[in-house]
C-alpha cells in the first residue's frame, strides 16, 4: 500500500535512507550520509513524501518537491519486487515531468530509472562528493 508520510514514521524512513545509501554508494565516504544525516531528516519533514507499507512496515519511500524526486529508497530484503516501480508509476500520474539526480557509479538504480522511462539529460560532477552523477528525466506521453 502506498500512503503519504506521516511525522511518526521518521525513525523507520531514516534507518532505510541510511542503510540504502551506504549500501548503495560504496564509493562515497560513509562519513558523508553520517554528515547529513539531522539535514536529510529536516528536509523529508517538509517534501513530499509516499510510503510502501505492507502489515504495517515500511518497505520503501519516495520523496521531492515538486517535480524534483530527491530519492527513492527500498530496503534491501525488498528489491526486486516491483515496490520501487510501483511508487514511481503513483507519482508520475500526479506529474507531468520528474527529474533526479543519480550517481554514474551505481548502475543498477540509472538502469532501473530508464527501465523506468527516464532519459539522461546532463552528466556532471556533484560537487560535494565529487563523483559523476547523471540528471535524468520522465516527461509524461501526450
Amino acid at each position: 500500500m502506498i500512503r503519504e508520510f506521516k511525522k511518526e514514521d521518521i525513525d523507520d524512513v531514516m534507518k532505510i535512507w541510511l542503510e540504502t545509501n551506504l549500501s548503495a554508494h560504496p564509493f562515497v565516504e560513509a562519513s558523508y550520509w553520517n554528515k547529513n544525516y539531522e539535514a536529510v531528516k529536516e528536509a523529508i519533514e517538509e517534501a513530499e513524501v509516499y510510503i510502501y507499507e505492507e502489515e504495517n512496515e515500511i518497505m520503501a519511500f519516495l520523496g521531492g518537491v515538486e517535480c524534483y524526486v530527491a530519492g527513492l529508497f527500498v530496503k534491501s530484503k525488498c528489491h526486486r519486487r516491483g515496490i520501487g516501480t510501483n511508487l514511481i508509476e503513483f507519482l508520475k500520474e500526479k506529474k507531468n515531468t520528474l527529474v533526479l539526480n543519480v550517481y554514474v557509479n551505481n548502475t543498477a538504480a540509472t538502469n532501473f530509472y530508464i527501465q523506468n522511462g527516464f532519459e539522461i539529460v546532463e552528466e556532471k560532477i556533484e560537487s560535494e562528493t565529487n563523483e559523476s552523477e547523471y540528471t535524468m528525466e520522465w516527461k509524461k506521453g501526450i
